[in-house]
């Protein structure tokens, strides 16, 4: 009895094909790393060249704050430093 898998391919093509594989594998190696070049080469054109060639908008003036919203960040950030002040005391108090 024959197992058949997506009833194109029979068991024993696939281990044919596998067999093959394991037999030449000097040819195995350069093709799989043929397609890991081609897989890294389109990589790199995708990551690297095109986002190059992305215009990139510069504006002249450098971003401002806002002098009352800084303060307000300011003043949460040292509250939070408060709390985790006393918390990291209470920690040893109770040894």
């Amino acid at each position: 009895m024959r197992i058949k898998i997506f009833k194109k391919f029979e068991t024993k093509k696939i281990l044919r094909i596998i067999e093959f594989g394991a037999q030449k594998a000097i040819f195995t190696f350069f093709f799989l790393f043929f397609i890991g070049m081609i897989f890294g080469g389109i990589l790199f054109l995708k990551y690297f060249i095109f986002v190059q060639r992305a215009k990139i908008n510069i504006e002249k003036e450098p971003p401002r704050v806002d002098r009352r919203i800084y303060n307000q960040v300011l003043k949460v950030w040292e509250e939070r430093e408060l709390k985790f002040e006393k918390a990291y005391e209470e920690i040893f108090l109770d040894f």
